[in-house]
């Protein structure tokens, strides 16, 4: 490259500095690969045993500068960053106070930070750290304020030199073996292992060229080159910019350990001072937006459906028949059998064939491995997931044997707790889990499976092939095979796993709208959330007192203790989620009826007024930033919670100085003698549908019309059959129903 000095090496042939530097480096037990001098690195730093993915690849062959001076890491020329990296690598995996990362994901991010300092390094024609000065660091934050990863590296112009050559026929645009644009070839070109990896601005580029010429990108996806979360395309946040930033610190941390290229200049004396000095450029980390409601509800509605179908076990008798001579499923008209039950289901269409390609961009049908070894375990995964709170590593590492019964029958799940020190422990489950881990549990006895006993690792029916499921790409898939309705405007919903989670707290517990999920109702009644609650809770309290005690430091560090925390949290943050969307919709024009929603609808009418000549609200519009933050403060201080019987919501969570007014716990003092100021809140054991639908704390939205509606059925069935005494009964109970139900539901 013209504008980089190569530095001479003083006659030590290229590769013996590394040898000399690296080969006096002490073994460690998280290195499961042959020896440091390698130039690919396995880093393990879990438990296999429990853990389903351990192992992180380190790849130090990685290209730096993009076409025509290509260059990599591995270049003789760059054996100094060569050393750098691995050193670096070493030492942040090493105990405190020297090393911080305590997981090999963790090390593998500082690794990736450190290659892209030095790409900016290359591109700005600076061959050394040691070369490095303050008006460089200077430089390095303007460009990253300015621009972020492009501004870094600017890689937009080397797209342009890239389509320039392409024109001029300097280079050829490689295709694969599906007649697609060479994805991993285009992104050595621009100087980066992966099309991830090439910024937004320099993909719309090539990708405006590749439509111009009329060639194909890749499969997934409708953003060309990119395939997953693109390492140029995160948000500026201040935890984004203090990693990209914070590599001038490490390198100015370890320089006695990187004296054969240490960085010239100091920045930052500690992480403080290094916060600080982004604090007033950066924005907040912002909070993942929550998936839509309604598109949660369809895709948790169809897993259960799939699941808890007959054809489920036809679609594992499909797969255990396996493929004739020919390649062909041997149990063909059973296969015809599913597709039509499946399309009747309301999924897309199944390809009776064990491998078919994709007939257009549009096409949403998947043949019969996909069918067996994708949607299905994506569907068992999304049950799993939603109504255990899993974390999708959690998920993901399930044993066989997860599902265990205690002497009164109840469910639980031994799961492997990811911040809780990689501990396995035990939650409470509904069946519709269960049901989902024996389908799993069936899929795998198929054939032998591999080896470590993982519920999500398979051996194909079809082809005797190990297939490893992917949780992200599993519910992309399913999404678009059980046709989940896209958001209006924005497109087919990007499921996460870590939505699924939040689901647990929004819809399973504070639950309000699951009338509308009818196979997961059926479910409702073998399980009791509140057990999940009192369970996490009592945990949580337990941990905070032992906080209080004098061995309050030990316990802080305590996995058992942090992951009880972190459950409760869980559920907290669902609370609030669940109680803005129901004051969102107040706001939005949706009517609440009973004492507690008038009260309310003159909470965020107050709101409103106060905020009414900056704003307009519609179900497509939301508000301005004070009116928000208005309506955020006050969800934040009301407690609403849904009764489990599914006719109304409480809020006396909230509001604890009305207690004596509370019907559920002037019962339950006359039943038990308890006091009602001895409550945290309702005591759902004592409130009956009427004593709830004339109490003071009480709210309906319109998904609660069902319950009232059939409430009403139920009397006119009874009247005819009832004695005298009874009718008078009912009809007192009609009276009630029909003076203080609001009109929508009945």
């Amino acid at each position: 490259m013209s504008r980089l000095a190569i530095p001479h090496h003083n006659g030590v042939h290229a590769g013996q500095r590394h040898y000399d530097a690296i080969s006096v480096l002490p073994i460690r037990r998280w290195l499961k690969s042959g020896s440091l001098l390698e130039h690919k690195w396995i880093l393990e730093t879990d438990d296999p045993q429990t853990k389903r993915f351990t192992e992180v690849e380190i790849d130090f062959d990685v290209p730096l500068v993009g076409w025509p001076n290509q260059m990599r890491l591995t270049d003789p020329a760059l054996e100094h960053d060569l050393i750098t990296a691995k050193k670096l690598l070493f030492y942040v995996q090493e105990p405190k106070p020297l090393g911080w990362a305590h997981v090999a994901a963790s090390a593998a991010r500082e690794f990736q930070h450190l290659v892209q300092f030095i790409r900016w390094r290359l591109s700005r024609g600076i061959m050394c750290n040691a070369d490095l000065t303050k008006e460089w660091h200077a430089e390095y934050i303007d460009s990253l304020k300015e621009g972020g990863s492009e501004g870094l590296l600017q890689m937009e112009p080397q797209a342009s030199r890239l389509v320039e050559a392409f024109r001029q026929n300097e280079l050829q645009v490689l295709v694969n073996d599906e007649g697609r644009v060479d994805g991993p070839y285009i992104a050595r070109l621009m100087g980066v292992p992966h099309g991830n990896s090439i910024t937004p601005q320099a993909r719309s580029v090539l990708d405006a060229y590749f439509n111009e010429v009329g060639l194909l990108r890749t499969r997934r996806g409708r953003s060309g080159l990119q395939s997953s979360a693109a390492e140029g395309s995160e948000d500026p946040n201040e935890n984004t910019v203090y990693k990209k930033v914070a590599v001038w610190h490490h390198l100015w941390r370890f320089r006695g350990k990187l004296d054969h290229d240490p960085i010239g200049c100091k920045i930052y004396h500690n992480k403080k001072e290094l916060s600080a000095a982004i604090k007033g450029w950066t924005k907040r980390s912002e909070v993942t937006d929550d998936p839509p409601a309604y598109q949660t509800s369809w895709l948790i509605n169809a897993a259960l459906t799939l699941v808890l179908d007959e054809c489920v076990s036809d679609i594992i008798e499909i797969a255990n028949a396996g493929l004739s001579d020919r390649g062909v499923p041997n149990a063909l008209i059973l296969a015809n059998s599913v597709g039509r039950r499946l399309k009747d289901l309301g999924f897309a269409d199944v390809i009776l064939a064990f491998m078919a390609p994709r007939r257009s961009r549009e096409d949403d049908s998947v043949d019969l491995r996909r069918l067996t070894y994708e949607i299905l375990p994506a569907a068992c995964a999304i049950i799993i997931t939603a109504f255990s709170a899993r974390r999708a590593q959690e998920g993901m590492s399930l044993k066989s044997d997860c599902v265990e019964a205690d002497e009164n029958g109840d469910l639980w799940l031994n799961t492997l707790i990811e911040k809780g020190g990689g501990q396995v422990d035990r939650v409470p489950i509904p069946h519709s889990v269960k049901a989902a881990v024996d389908v799993l549990r069936k899929l795998k006895a198929i054939r032998p499976s591999p080896p470590g006993h993982f519920l999500f690792d398979f051996r194909c029916g079809f082809s005797d092939r190990c297939c490893s499921f992917n949780l992200a790409t599993g519910l992309k898939s399913f999404s678009v095979w059980a046709r989940v309705p896209e958001v209006d405007g924005e497109g087919l919903w990007p499921f996460a796993p870590h939505q699924l989670r939040k689901f647990f707290g929004v819809t399973y517990f504070w639950r309000y709208s699951f009338p509308s999920l009818i196979a997961l109702s059926l479910q409702y009644r073998h399980f009791n959330p509140e057990t999940t609650m009192g369970y996490i809770t009592t945990k949580a309290k337990d941990m905070l007192r032992i906080w209080d005690e004098s061995n309050a430091e030990k316990a802080r560090k305590s996995p058992a203790t942090k992951m009880a925390k972190d459950r409760l949290d869980t559920i907290e943050s669902s609370r609030l989620a669940f109680t803005r969307d129901v004051y969102s919709r107040v706001a939005s024009g949706e009517t609440i009826t009973g004492p507690l929603g008038k009260l309310i609808t003159a909470q965020v009418d107050e709101i409103k007024n106060r905020f009414n000549s900056s704003i307009q609200l519609s179900q497509a519009e939301s508000g301005s930033a004070g009116f928000e933050a208005a309506l955020d403060a006050l969800a934040a201080s009301a407690r609403l919670k849904a009764h489990p019987e599914g006719h109304g919501l409480c809020g006396l969570e909230g509001n604890l100085r009305d207690v004596h007014n509370a019907n559920c716990l002037l019962l339950k003092q006359r039943l038990t003698g308890t006091a009602p100021q001895a409550a945290t809140g309702p005591a759902f054991d004592f409130a009956d549908d009427l004593g709830c639908l004339q109490c003071s704390q009480q709210a309906r939205l319109p998904e609660f019309q069902n319950y009232w509606s059939a409430a009403l059925g139920d009397l006119d069935a009874a009247m005819e059959f009832a004695s005298p005494d009874q009718q008078e009964l009912l009809r007192e109970r009609r009276r009630i129903i029909l003076a203080h139900a609001g009109k929508y539901d009945v």
